[in-house]
């Protein structure tokens, strides 16, 4: 399920398919020029490292389904909003679809990297965009709002609301089935989002359903407790499916005092009792290995929550810290 608070890095999970359907029903008319586009975002989705879901989502709703019934004309190849002022057929135009296509993942990406990505990521294809320095400060769809979508603080709450109507059409997509391949995406969240001294990997478990829980709900939880948001950097469950949280260029809020060297890793479940299945066994290995490299992490500092000095916790009980050895036993890299 995508809320306000899924992360614009996210994992892409639809295909071209699933993309194009959704104007299916709302403009059937289009439904070839939806697909063509569809191919384009998944395209520069991946190019970019943004979620090309989201990024159609917020397409689908700043164009009405490829209506064009607003202030930016279907002749622009402007798909989302780019320098719409309020006055009628006032916005940035481009050549081509792709263009468009480009500056729309350009202009997100200003709002949700630290520095450019690419070599499309620059003034040359987003006229809205500052060479000099990027703005960094949306990492989730709510926080489009009063910033992409300056007077709405629903807009990302909209975009979120197509997102689920285009996950509800898919016919061939099994979530609870599939292990989704992240490798190239986990390595740029990781090159990406860089704090230079984290010193320690700190392994949690949430207490929860093994197999249910989202990092969404894990953000409801921790606000709760008046964090500004979810405490962990990632998160794996059941099915072995890793899923982004705190980017690495914050402090976390996981292990009282060690926030600022310690890496949080929270695996789904309550491991008192539960046991890590293999693919969430090998879901961690998978974490860990990248992050070791990236950090120089020596197999020693990667530790159970309860293990940091002046912890009092049995996080992340004792069926995760049993396999622990089996972390350690990892090459040095």
């Amino acid at each position: 399920m995508i809320t306000k608070y899924t992360n614009l890095v996210e994992i892409p999970k639809v295909s071209i398919k699933n993309l194009a359907e959704i104007v299916r029903r709302y403009n059937f008319v289009k439904y070839e020029k939806a697909k063509r586009l569809a191919e384009l975002y998944m395209k520069w989705g991946d190019i970019f490292k943004i979620n090309n879901l989201l990024a159609w989502s917020q397409a689908m709703y700043e164009t009405g389904f490829l209506k064009f019934n607003g202030i930016v004309p279907e002749s622009a190849n402007n798909f989302a909003g780019l320098g719409v002022t309020g006055a009628q057929d006032v916005c940035y135009t481009f050549e081509t679809e792709e263009l468009g296509i480009i500056a729309h993942f350009a202009h997100l990406a200003w709002y949700c990297y630290p520095d450019h990505v690419n070599e499309y990521c620059s003034k040359k294809y987003d006229p809205g965009h500052t060479d000099k320095k990027h703005r960094f400060d949306v990492f989730k769809l709510e926080e489009l709002g009063r910033k992409w979508a300056m007077s709405s603080l629903t807009y990302g709450q909209s975009i979120a609301d197509i997102a689920n109507q285009i996950l509800e059409l898919r016919k061939k997509y099994s979530k609870s089935k599939t292990k989704l391949r992240i490798e190239d995406y986990l390595n740029w969240f990781i090159s990406r989002f860089k704090k230079p001294d984290w010193k320690y990997i700190a392994i949690h478990h949430t207490v929860s359903d093994q197999f249910e829980t989202t990092m969404e709900m894990i953000i409801e939880w921790h606000k709760t407790r008046g964090f500004i948001g979810e405490g962990y950097n990632f998160g794996i469950n059941g099915y072995g499916n890793i899923e982004f949280g705190r980017p690495l260029n914050i402090s976390g809020a996981h292990v009282q005092s060690w926030n600022n060297v310690a890496i949080g890793i929270a695996c789904y479940g309550d491991f008192r009792s539960d046991k890590l299945t293999k693919e969430q066994e090998d879901g961690l290995i998978e974490l860990i290995i990248p992050l070791k490299a990236e950090y120089n992490i020596p197999t020693s500092n990667i530790l159970g929550h309860c293990q940091f000095e002046g912890s009092k916790t049995a996080c992340p009980g004792k069926n995760i810290l049993n396999k622990l050895d089996k972390i350690e036993d990892l090459p040095e890299i």
